[in-house]
């Protein structure tokens, strides 16, 4: 992790911990499960969980950090429980980035509402909150269908954090061509693998194909210590699949300048059907016909109607 430069707050808190209403805690556990899911998949890829000392001659507490280069996630929980975005550069050249906090009261709420959704870091939460609530024991909800909207929300939440997709044309052969991509990179694989398991299952069409697992090591970088950096995992979205788990999923991703790379995806995917070039290497060309257009591509069937992760969305757009 580079050193800090230094840190500056961009917006105060809304709420002093010495200030909270009565009633605070009461109104955020209104809000519907999807967010608390979200939020886990968002926490089990770049959240940090540690213990610490707030202050000169405090206790050592729990306290939760989301910090990330994209704003909006960071915005999101900062908003939720009143608590203040700093934002941190750093000596070396590094983008700089958002950071929120929480403490006492607030990270025990969030911990409790966050818990039965972890799949990374579920151990960990759960042995913070036994500190306070020694018979606490999480919540199981199975990742299956009779779940499939919350769950949709931890991977929203989890590709916000850990997932990458874009698309660039690049030469194979002596012939232009256009490579497309969309990964989740993890170095725990439990994540990844639960993820897999429910999205190549009901109600989802895609299968062990179009859904892959793969892992390599940065040889050529090593840690301060000289010991070899951990194993990365990579959950690979083939292309045949890219187009319908963005359109699924990006009415409920956070950061914008990766929901709209969907729009690019598929608008290329649009002019090469109607040119009739097979530079995606999918077998939806077989089944369409170029004089056709666009009309043709036909995505994940309701998801994204009335019972599906929309009724969770945040801001302005959760009461259209």
């Amino acid at each position: 992790m580079p050193k800090q430069k230094k840190q500056e707050i961009v917006q105060p808190k809304r709420i002093s911990g010495w200030k909270i209403p009565k009633d605070f805690f009461e109104n955020l556990n209104t809000i519907a499960e999807g967010y608390w899911a979200q939020a886990a998949g968002m926490a089990d890829g770049d959240g940090c969980f540690t213990l610490r000392y707030n202050g000169p001659g405090a206790k050592l507490k729990v306290g939760y950090d989301l910090s990330l280069t994209d704003r909006e996630p960071v915005q999101w929980l900062a908003d939720v429980y009143g608590t203040s975005i700093s934002e941190v550069t750093y000596k070396d050249n590094w983008e700089n980035s958002f950071k929120t906090t929480l403490y006492g009261d607030r990270v025990m709420h969030f911990m409790l509402k966050v818990c039965p959704y972890l799949v990374e870091k579920r151990d960990l939460v759960t042995r913070f909150i036994n500190k306070t609530f020694p018979d606490y024991h999480p919540r199981k909800i199975p990742m299956n269908v009779n779940n499939i909207s919350v769950h949709m929300g931890y991977i929203a939440g989890f590709f916000d954090a850990e997932g990458s997709v874009g698309c660039k044309p690049y030469a194979k052969k002596g012939n232009d061509t256009m490579r497309s991509w969309l990964t989740f990179t993890n170095t725990n694989i439990r994540p990844l693998k639960k993820m897999k398991k429910f999205l190549t299952s009901m109600p989802f069409s895609w299968t062990e194909k179009d859904i892959t697992i793969d892992s390599y090591r940065e040889k050529t970088q090593r840690k301060k210590n000289g010991k070899e950096k951990k194993i990365r995992y990579n959950l690979r979205i083939n292309t045949r699949a890219q187009i319908t788990f963005m359109a699924i999923f990006q009415p409920i991703i956070q950061i914008k300048r990766k929901a709209e790379k969907a729009l690019k995806l598929k608008l290329l995917r649009q002019i090469d059907i109607m040119t009739g070039h097979n530079k995606w290497a999918t077998p939806l060309h077989s089944k369409l016909d170029p004089k056709l257009g666009p009309q043709q591509i036909k995505y994940h069937p309701s998801l994204l109607d009335n019972g599906g992760p929309l009724y969770f969305l945040r801001g302005e757009d959760a009461e259209e």
